[in-house]
């Protein structure tokens, strides 16, 4: 899991309990993550949301993704 700055190449690893979470709409907080805004990534890859990263370390997530990638258009 890596939630990654948006326009940089900056990126921390987090395990996969936290990316659920953030999915689930809940802030996270680490000391570690990159203030400002961010996309978080699940292990393969996939977008898991976007979100925003306070001085603190606190990311909230402004917009998340379902994951359902391959979905058919009717």
């Amino acid at each position: 899991i890596a939630s990654c700055l948006v326009g940089s190449e900056m990126c921390k690893e987090t395990d996969a309990t936290l990316v659920a979470r953030f999915r689930m709409g809940q802030r996270l907080r680490d000391p570690a993550f990159p203030e400002g805004q961010v996309a978080v990534f699940d292990t393969d890859g996939s977008p898991a949301g976007l979100g925003l990263v306070d001085a603190d370390g606190r990311l909230s997530p402004q917009r998340l993704f379902n994951g359902l990638n391959a979905a058919a258009a009717c």
